[in-house]
C-alpha cells in the first residue's frame, strides 16, 4: 500500500473518522500557508494594472481575505492551544465559525472528559 495513502484517517465502522495525525496536520497547516502565498502573490500582480484594480477592487479584496483565511486557518491546525488560536483570528466570520465548532466539540464530552454517544 501506498505510504501516503495508508497514513490516511481510516473510517471506521460506524462511519467516523480516526483523528489526522499532527504529521498530516501539520502538512495540511504547511499547505494552506503556500497556498496562502499564491494566492497573496497574484493579488500584488493583479493590483499592478490600474485597470484591473478601477474594475475589479471588491474582487482583489476577497483574494486577500481569501489568503487571509488560509493562513489563519494553517495556524489554527498547528496551535498547540486551538481555542488561543481561534481568538487571535481577525477575520470575524472565520473566527465566528471555528469557535461554533470549538463548542460544538467541547458539547461532545461529558465533565470528565468521556466522549458523549449518541443513541442512532
Amino acid at each position: 500500500m501506498n505510504q501516503s495513502v495508508a497514513s490516511l484517517p481510516r473510517q471506521e465502522s460506524s462511519g467516523a473518522l480516526h483523528p489526522a495525525s499532527s504529521v498530516l496536520t501539520a502538512a495540511i497547516a504547511e499547505r494552506l500557508h503556500a497556498l496562502a502565498a499564491e494566492v497573496e502573490a497574484l493579488g500584488a500582480d493583479l493590483c499592478t494594472d490600474e485597470h484591473v484594480v478601477d474594475r475589479h477592487l471588491s474582487k482583489l479584496q476577497g483574494i486577500d481575505h481569501l489568503a487571509q483565511s488560509l493562513n489563519q486557518i494553517g495556524s489554527v491546525l498547528t496551535a498547540s492551544d486551538a481555542s488561543a488560536a481561534v481568538e487571535t483570528i481577525t477575520l470575524q466570520n472565520l473566527k465566528e465559525d471555528l469557535n461554533r465548532a470549538l463548542w460544538a466539540e467541547s458539547a461532545s464530552f461529558t465533565e470528565n472528559g468521556d466522549k458523549v454517544r449518541h443513541a442512532s
